[in-house]
């Protein structure tokens, strides 16, 4: 199971970890872009919330999560400067969680410009996790499984293979944006000889497209559809006035929501 950055976990949400006995969590610890200095520096770390804590049984994985633009122009020698920088952090996320990560992950969309630098960051921080036993793996999209010949394989031991987020968004019921089986078939038929182990990820987890005119103008999360439409002339009025976001409780009248989830899937407050 994977999890996000940016945000405190809640205890409702570590709930719910040990409620679906979940054993094993993929957790975004925080997100490398470029700083104000513009060189590379982490980012949207994660917290946990009062109140919250984390299942004696979970074993937290730390996810890293790459920006390509704090890719370009990287020499090998500012990656292995990197690659300690993100060994640093991490250690400081994992002892302020209470864990001894195992593996670490780097998830990245990297392309076959950013292939080179990338790729030299993952070498840099597999020889140093190798130090102390601990794991390296990465993230693969399925265009790069596809077009392996322009993106490369990840020199890591293991892949996660990310089928979701794929497709488009729109007002249909075939436009859909986390998990489309004709979309996904169009990349996997290479899956076989890809040169990697690889893991997969499935979508657990739902939005909500909240549409205008028949066109998409928000997507948003962890919100009841239900809950989006504005039930009078007054509120909307009000919400105008005072410049109320358009949300999980204020939309124009003729608006229109939609869930966006996987069919026959759960979806969990992540």
């Amino acid at each position: 199971m994977r999890g996000r950055a940016g945000e405190a976990l809640f205890a409702a949400e570590t709930d719910a970890l040990e409620q679906q006995r979940i054993d094993r969590l993929y957790l975004r610890f925080f997100d490398i872009d470029l700083g104000a200095h513009g060189t590379p520096a982490p980012i949207a770390e994660v917290s946990l919330a009062a109140g919250a804590q984390l299942p004696a049984t979970l074993e937290v994985l730390p996810v890293v999560f790459i920006r390509n633009r704090a890719l370009d122009g990287m020499d090998r020698g500012a990656g292995r400067a990197l690659a300690k920088k993100i060994r640093s952090q991490i250690d400081l996320r994992a002892a302020a969680l209470g864990v001894l990560p195992k593996e670490i992950q780097l998830d990245c969309d990297w392309t076959g410009e950013t292939r080179e630098p990338y790729f030299a960051l993952l070498e840099a921080l597999r020889e140093d996790a190798a130090a102390r036993s601990v794991r390296v793996s990465a993230t693969v999209r399925l265009h790069q499984i596809k077009y392996r010949k322009q993106t490369g394989v990840p020199p890591v031991e293991q892949g996660m293979l990310m089928v979701y987020n794929m497709g488009e968004f729109g007002p249909g019921d075939e436009q859909r944006g986390i998990y489309d089986r004709k979309a996904a078939e169009r990349y996997l038929g290479r899956l076989s000889d890809y040169p990697l182990p690889l893991d997969v990820a499935l979508p657990i987890y739902a939005w909500t497209l909240q549409l205008r005119g028949g066109r998409v103008v928000a997507l948003l999360q962890r919100v009841d559809p239900a809950a989006a439409l504005l039930p009078t002339r007054v509120e909307r009025r009000r919400a105008l006035l005072r410049r109320t976001p358009s949300d999980a409780a204020r939309t124009f009248a003729n608006a229109r929501s939609q869930l966006a989830r996987l069919p026959g899937g759960r979806a969990l407050p992540l």
